[in-house]
């Protein structure tokens, strides 16, 4: 294969590619936020994110670390035990 710039790369040239793939909708592609390029691993198309685009996906990907940090310090030592939240907040008791 010769050399060719990134824009005139097309699908074919990526490498494999199957029949099945002709109805791939290209769901859940791989985004690079840096370059704005996105890519299918089912059916190995590229393309071009447009700037709206690409600010949906960062905003995305900062709720999805912002579940997993959240759920990562719910599993370690240093979250508190529902024992000890309770004894920080305990419930005021109606007269």
């Amino acid at each position: 294969m010769t050399d060719k710039s990134r824009e005139d790369l097309e699908w074919e040239d990526i490498g494999y590619f199957d029949d099945d793939d002709l109805d791939c909708d290209c769901s859940q592609p791989d985004v690079d936020i840096l370059t704005g390029e996105a890519w299918c691993h089912r059916c190995h198309r590229k393309w071009w994110l447009s700037s709206e685009e690409i600010s949906q996906e960062i905003e995305f990907q900062r709720e999805y670390m912002e579940c997993v940090e959240a759920e990562q310090f719910a599993l370690s030592d240093f979250a508190p035990t529902p024992l000890q939240e309770q004894k920080a907040n305990p419930r005021k008791e109606e007269p």
